[in-house]
């Protein structure tokens, strides 16, 4: 049993230490935010501008009164200044270099922090560096916010920019009379290695799982006899076990990446996948 937990554990860390943070920004710290920019497209002096965390922010997914989060407006409401606004604003990410190889992702938080005068209109765009912007491109996200409270968590593939400088552009626009959207935590992660490949085979013993990544079957072929399998996320917590079993449905999971060992053919053995 000792000698099956710390090949497990084994397994686990070198999962762990196989995905690492190439971009990072949680707007806590104002003096480093070199290499943002504004583009504010409807000339009416509005932009995006730090906020201050709270209780009731937190209460809805964002910062508390430790935290930032970057805002934007569609209805002012200041002292000597209120009233509605029609914004076209734009917020730009520096200039980020995306690996050539392995799988990069990307991650943030944008969303309200109420469900009212919430018709908010929002879209991603990401565009090599020295391209100009143009509102005519095609984004990558879009989304309508009406009725919803609270941040919502994007997850955006990577893949299409390997080898190159990015910068991602993120706009509010046709949003009169709106309130205000949130944008927070973004971060790019970078999984190295072989995870990409369709077929994964185990050496010495015939068998493989296919395809990886995958969206809802994960399929072992190859095993001979009785066999058992466990899957473990990146936290080394079992999530899926089962025997006799060359499909397993894994559609159910969160996105990420994971551990299936599986014993079979007089060993016991594990393979990395991804869930996407």
């Amino acid at each position: 049993m000792k000698k099956q937990l710390l090949f497990l554990s084994i397994a686990v860390s070198s999962l762990m230490y196989s995905q690492k943070v190439i971009f990072s920004q949680d707007f806590n710290d104002t003096n480093k935010l070199d290499g943002w920019g504004l583009l504010d497209r409807d000339r009416d002096g509005n932009d995006w501008e730090i906020a201050f965390g709270s209780d009731y922010a937190e209460s809805l997914g964002w910062d508390n009164e430790d935290g930032n989060m970057i805002i934007t407006y569609g209805y002012q409401q200041f002292p000597g200044v209120q009233g509605p606004v029609d914004p076209d604003n734009l917020i730009l990410s520096p200039a980020i270099e995306i690996p050539a190889e392995g799988k990069s992702t990307l991650t943030f938080k944008i969303g309200t922090i109420t469900s009212q005068i919430s018709d908010i209109n929002y879209q991603l765009f990401i565009i090599e560096d020295g391209q100009p912007f143009y509102p005519t491109l095609t984004p990558v996200e879009q989304k309508n916010f009406t009725g919803i409270e609270g941040a919502t968590t994007s997850s955006i593939d990577l893949s299409a920019y390997k080898g190159k400088t990015i910068r991602i552009f993120w706009r509010m626009y046709d949003s009169f009379a709106q309130y205000l959207l949130l944008l927070d935590d973004v971060k790019i992660t970078h999984e190295e290695g072989n995870m990409g490949v369709d077929e994964t085979m185990l050496n010495g013993n015939g068998i493989s799982i296919y395809p990886n990544p995958v969206s809802t079957t994960l399929n072992i072929k190859g095993i001979k006899g009785d066999s058992q399998y466990s899957v473990y996320n990146a936290q080394g917590e079992q999530v899926l076990s089962g025997s006799k079993q060359e499909e397993i449905n894994v559609e159910k999971l969160p996105q990420g990446v994971y551990v299936l060992v599986v014993k079979a053919n007089d060993t016991t053995k594990s393979f990395k996948f991804i869930k996407k």
